[in-house]
């Protein structure tokens, strides 16, 4: 991706860049977890680069295929969709080096079969065979970079997770996976569903920070310089403030810069212009939203001088959105970002909670077991329509939009719903929350008496 302004020298990110090269020299997969618009498109590219990859690589770059799988491109979440998707990334990787100008070719060929086709189990044969062909015939280290991958994760049958594994084990030190995700591996999804795929990142898991000083001025320049924007003592006094306010959050640097564009604080402290910026105000609030639900209580409890629970704080000081002090109490990395948790309630401890951003469930301040993701989906779409009475066929028409659900009936949603009841309300005589009104469908009680 061609940068406007400065270009961001090999030791850009070198904190978090260094440790994935080295964990790709090592042959091993990792984990690279970042909280929203913490900038994870910029860092692939950047890894992408072929100077960046001579830097950390050395000799080894020229035998090295490094490839970007975009899942946001994925057309479903199949193990077909999933194959199809490694193919395109290979293809579009061997674009990249003039040594596999051949193998572009005919891996280009099996794409275009497994396009046509649509078959499963031929897409999965023909990465199958791409891999091999790389790796064990060639000799070439492949690392296939799986961006923006946690709804693929949380959503793929177990087996397109396994297949993943299976194609590492057949290619054992020659093929490596790094995910670039919101959250770790372990909260997406429970690590008993994929085991086998679980295993290769669960000890490697790495956080995905705010910038450090140095590349935080940088990427400020170069926004600046993409918005033809020269403002009077920027180095001076406008950047400082910058970095101060966002804590080096890549997403709140843009929208400060965005704001200060439009609309100068004039004579007005900073941190009171701002508070009054709509588009600082929604930054705040995709980082907050995309916070699993324990982490958001631990970022109020730390607001408010309380300690967060030991996992959450480790969780938020992965993603850099705590920062270690001298203290026994982590700060919030952005004076921004703190005034808005401040002003966020915590869950009422009564009541029923459906979190769509993690995808758990809380009953009276009580995580309830996992729900699979029909049943997830079934009591997010009663909550959403909290009080009202929602048919058996709207119910159906929402799980199975598609031909399967004609193959669906009142039987297979009561099941459901049964499973739902003993995972919300186990051992309840009498249930409170997920009622059935006879003879019309289904209703959701939030606040149950």
């Amino acid at each position: 991706m061609p940068e406007i302004g400065p270009e961001h020298p090999t030791t850009f990110r070198h904190e978090l860049v260094a440790p994935i090269f080295r964990k790709l020299r090592g042959r091993e997969s990792c984990a690279v977890v970042g909280a929203a618009s913490m900038g994870k498109s910029r860092l692939i590219h950047f890894v992408l680069r072929p100077d960046v990859q001579r830097h950390y690589l050395g000799e080894a770059y020229t035998q090295t295929l490094l490839a970007c799988v975009d899942c946001n491109r994925l057309v479903s979440f199949t193990p077909w969709a999933l194959h199809e998707l490694i193919l395109t990334a290979l293809v579009e990787g061997c674009g990249e080096h003039p040594a596999l100008a051949d193998q572009r070719a005919q891996f280009n060929q099996l794409r275009e079969q497994a396009i046509i086709t649509r078959n499963e189990l031929l897409a999965q044969r023909h990465v199958e065979l791409a891999l091999r062909m790389l790796c064990k015939e060639q000799s070439w280290q492949v690392g296939l970079l799986l961006d923006e991958f946690d709804a693929a994760y949380r959503t793929l049958p177990p087996q397109a997770l396994a297949s993943l594994r299976a194609l590492r084990d057949m290619n054992k030190y020659q093929l490596s996976f790094v995910l670039f995700l919101r959250d770790q591996p372990m909260h997406i999804r429970p690590p008993d569903e994929a085991e086998g795929f679980y295993e290769l990142v669960s000890r490697s898991v790495l956080g995905l920070q705010p910038y450090t000083e140095e590349d935080a001025r940088r990427i400020a320049t170069q926004i600046l310089a993409r918005r033809s924007h020269e403002l009077p003592g920027v180095n001076q006094t406008v950047i400082p403030e910058l970095l101060h306010l966002s804590g080096g959050h890549p997403g709140l640097l843009v929208a400060l810069i965005d704001a200060l564009v439009e609309d100068r604080p004039l004579g007005e402290p900073w941190p009171d212009w701002a508070a009054r910026q709509p588009k600082i105000d929604e930054e705040c609030r995709k980082l907050w939203e995309g916070l699993r639900e324990e982490e958001r209580q631990a970022l109020y409890q730390v607001t408010h001088a309380m300690a967060p629970a030991q996992g959450e704080r480790d969780s938020l000081l992965l993603k850099g959105l705590l920062k270690p002090t001298e203290g026994e109490t982590p700060a919030l990395f952005s004076p921004l970002f703190q005034r808005y948790a401040v002003a966020r309630a915590p869950i009422s401890a009564g009541g029923l909670h459906v979190d769509a951003a993690s995808g758990m469930v809380w009953v009276n301040g009580q995580q309830t077991a996992d729900l699979t993701d029909k049943e997830f989906q079934l009591l997010a779409f009663l909550f959403a329509r909290e009080g009202e009475i929602c048919t058996v066929e709207q119910l159906i028409e929402h799980l199975y939009p598609g031909q399967e659900r004609f193959n669906v009936n009142d039987s297979a949603i009561a099941q459901l719903v049964k499973r739902i009841r003993d995972k919300i309300e186990p051992g309840a005589t009498q249930y409170r929350h997920l009622l059935n009104v006879r003879g019309r469908g289904y209703r959701l009680v939030v606040d149950a008496p």
